[in-house]
């Protein structure tokens, strides 16, 4: 193992993760969909609603939320950041760290399987275990988000009855939570949340 530190940090692993996602094929099959289905339009008008701005700000001011996020925080993660952009993005005020179309015959499950179709799942997977080996960084911040502790976070917020109300809207648009959860899971080595 060379003794040499690298130059690059926690940030310059998860992007490189990013660089693997195909953006422009998952905006244009979004833009396609966003255009001509009426279902993902639905989600799409429920994502602006005032109704899923409140359980948002509802989740932001959770002592769950400000837990989780202070942890991931001080994890290395800049977690304020990609959630300023989405609160940006809905008209809601920034969350500070404590220390700092025409009709479609198609569904929002089928929008999801399709951008799940080009994601290089193996190639993020097998990304994944190389930076648990090979970057120090990362390797901390696995053991950090594999932690009994973290865990525990999670669980609050997920079984929070703002998360849970999400939960059930987007499993009524045929988003597969469950799916998502145990994947995650596996990856962590955790058991179930629920």
């Amino acid at each position: 193992m060379s003794t040499v530190k690298s130059t690059r940090n926690l940030s310059d692993d998860f992007q490189d993760f990013i660089d693997r996602i195909p953006v422009d094929q998952i905006q244009a099959i979004a833009l396609d969909y966003i255009s001509n289905d009426a279902e993902v339009q639905a989600v799409l008008e429920y994502l602006q609603s005032d109704e899923f701005k409140d359980i948002v700000e509802k989740i932001n001011a959770s002592e769950e939320a400000i837990d989780l996020n202070d942890y991931l925080y001080k994890s290395g993660v800049d977690i304020y950041t990609f959630i300023n952009n989405i609160n940006d993005y809905l008209g809601l005020p920034h969350v500070e760290p404590k220390t700092r179309s025409l009709p479609s015959k198609r569904t929002f499950r089928e929008f999801l399987d399709d951008v799940e179709a080009i994601l290089p799942i193996d190639d993020l997977i097998a990304l994944f275990k190389e930076k648990q080996q090979s970057s120090p960084d990362f390797a901390a911040f696995v053991d950090r988000i594999s932690s009994p502790e973290f865990h525990a976070f999670v669980d609050r917020m997920y079984n929070s009855e703002e998360v849970q109300a999400m939960i059930v809207k987007l499993e009524s648009y045929g988003v597969d939570v469950d799916r998502v959860v145990k994947l995650a899971q596996e990856l962590l080595g955790w058991e179930s949340t629920k």
